[in-house]
């Protein structure tokens, strides 16, 4: 095997590792030969250097497939003006520095910028952190290309925080369709984020839990402006002023997006109705195999109103004479029906279907299954896939008890319910082995304790040698005097 397609293996498992999605064919032939040298991405924005031809073009596929994420996001079409230079350094062996990706901004004498990112691929370099990173550098070019001329000296940054988070946040729940879950659970917590203090906040909380809230909190910050009327038009302007404009970030808002202060509602009342409506469940949003055992369990419940003695007397009355007492008795008002036909809670009695028996000899029994039938279409749409067949099987239960036939419901029912229980069962072992292979086998962590965990490993690394001249002559002094 030549030594060129050994650095290409080589090359393809690193990237690999990183979780790099690449195609060597998309990468011109001439970028792809010059050790050192310089490539260019397909839109001729991302300008990269250092490391071999097959690492470049790697790089600058990966940087063109997050640029359209992010366009595909925000609804904007590609009209870079200022190029995008990264210059590779490093190897995956090498210690982790400080700040493995340094974005640096430079003033060009005729106008215009220069953005720049020095990259050390270091044993903590990963595509994610990489994602972010250049998600940071596109909005700042978007921030920068209406304003070449703009002065930056002694202003605060220019990229808000929550606005970069959110973006990122925002793909990555857009790659998993968009589920509600996150919101749901956002709002379930009763720890949602203010909205100012998600717009003013300059990191994303002091610990995971904290960090966790703030990015979903951006990325629903971003998502609901971009659902407004011309979300995407106004969001564009929105990051266009970011350049010029001194106000507030709550300032920002309301010039960007004035309908949010005229329907009514400030702009945390329309904040807590965002996230409540985002957090809403959809069609998308699959339950899991225990999820959809509790939903199910809740769907075949049947509430109803017992018999009293009052009530088993009446069937025994003939048909005429209760419509004779009805033309005798007075005519009563609304407000009385509605009294006389909504007992108190405390009289209903809720069972499981299994319990047909009890309910079936009501008169509003149709009802009742019509009921379950309901909430059983509704379950059908979210529920886990080995539960749908159960759910249609329960569906031809009820359709048998509204016409009637009790034959082999009791055997169907037993044998639903002993599947039912099968498979929690399994889907329990499931969740515990994940559980475990999660805290023990995998490799990537949350982050939360890395910088404990390198100064723990820092402290065990050898010291590298020293050069300057008091360490050599230390070193000649160890010689002399500890000689075997």
């Amino acid at each position: 095997m030549s030594k060129r397609m050994i650095g290409i293996i080589a090359v393809a498992m690193l990237l690999d590792s990183f979780g790099f999605r690449y195609d060597l064919h998309a990468v011109p032939g001439s970028d792809v030969a010059n050790e050192g040298g310089s490539s260019r991405s397909r839109s001729k924005q991302f300008i990269i250097h250092g490391k071999d031809g097959h690492t470049r073009g790697a790089f600058c596929v990966f940087c063109e497939e997050v640029k359209d994420e992010l366009l595909e996001v925000l609804g904007q079409k590609d009209r870079w003006r200022s190029p995008i230079v990264l210059q590779l350094r490093g190897h995956t062996s090498d210690i982790a520095s400080d700040q493995t990706v340094r974005p640096k901004i430079f003033r060009l004498a005729g106008g215009g910028f220069r953005i720049q990112a020095d990259i050390e691929i270091n044993e903590e370099f990963t595509a994610e952190l990489l994602r972010g990173e250049i998600v940071r550098l596109i909005l700042a070019e978007q921030i920068l290309r209406p304003h070449p001329k703009a002065d930056f000296k002694g202003s605060r940054s220019v990229l808000p925080e929550w606005l970069c988070v959110g973006v990122v946040e925002a793909i990555d729940h857009r790659r998993q369709g968009r589920p509600s879950r996150l919101f749901s659970s956002l709002v379930k917590s009763e720890q949602a984020v203010p909205l100012t203090d998600v717009i003013f906040a300059e990191k994303g909380g002091g610990n995971s839990i904290s960090g966790e809230i703030y990015r979903a909190s951006c990325c629903c910050l971003i998502l609901a402006l971009l659902g407004q009327d011309s979300g995407s038009m106004k969001v564009g302007r929105m990051i266009s002023d970011l350049a010029v404009f001194r106000g507030s970030p709550k300032a920002l808002l309301e010039k960007h997006f004035p309908e949010i202060e005229k329907s009514g509602h400030s702009l945390e009342q329309w904040w807590s109705l965002e996230l409540a409506s985002m957090a809403q469940p959809t069609v998308k949003d699959i339950l899991d195999p225990l999820e959809t055992e509790r939903a199910l369990k809740e769907s075949l419940k049947v509430r109803y109103i017992p018999r009293t003695e009052n009530s088993r007397s009446a069937p025994s009355m003939r048909k005429g004479a209760r419509r004779i007492l009805g033309f005798l008795r007075p005519v009563k008002k609304a407000e009385d029906k509605a009294e006389e036909v909504a007992p108190e809670s405390g009289n209903f009695v809720e069972v499981d279907i299994s319990e047909y028996r009890r309910f079936m000899d009501l008169s509003g029994s149709t009802e009742l299954l019509d009921d379950i039938e309901v909430k059983l279409l509704h379950l059908s749409y979210r529920a886990f896939p080995l539960h749908r067949p159960m759910i249609r099987d329960y569906q031809a239960v009820l359709t048998q008890l509204a016409r009637g036939k009790h034959s082999g419901i009791d055997e169907k029912l037993s044998e639903l319910a002993a599947a039912r229980v099968a498979l929690a069962g399994l889907a329990g072992e499931a969740t515990d082995y994940i559980n475990w292979y999660e805290a023990t086998q995998v490799k990537n962590r949350s982050g939360a304790f890395t910088v404990y965990k390198r100064a723990f490993e820092d402290l065990h690394r050898p010291l590298p040698p020293r050069r300057d001249s008091l360490s050599k002559y230390l070193d000649e002094l160890d010689k002399e005097f500890y000689r075997d």
